[in-house]
């Protein structure tokens, strides 16, 4: 099954904010390093979206579903369809 995708706001702001993180404290070279790995992951949501376990968010309904990123990172994305919205980016110590 082919899958179209999305990535909103609200995640390219989360990302932002990581990449911002981790060029200060890591450096330039493992920031892009950790950012370039992130879209990679995104691509293999898009292809794999099912395997993905189902994500609760509280007062919201729909076909949520997370992937862990390098046991620190939790991309939060939603499916329609055949349609994926790429929600949100965390780090997994931070509240969601």
């Amino acid at each position: 099954m082919q899958f179209t995708y999305e990535i909103s706001p609200e995640f390219e702001q989360s990302l932002w904010e990581i990449e911002f993180y981790l060029y200060n404290v890591e450096g330039i070279v493992r920031c892009e390093k950790i950012i370039h790995s992130i879209y990679e992951k995104i691509q293999y949501i898009i292809s794999n979206p099912f395997q993905f376990p189902i994500y609760s968010i509280p007062y919201k309904n729909g076909n949520y579903r997370k992937a862990i990123h390098h046991k620190t990172y939790i991309i939060v994305f939603e499916i329609i369809d055949t349609h994926i919205n790429i929600l949100d980016i965390n780090h997994g110590k931070r509240n969601v």
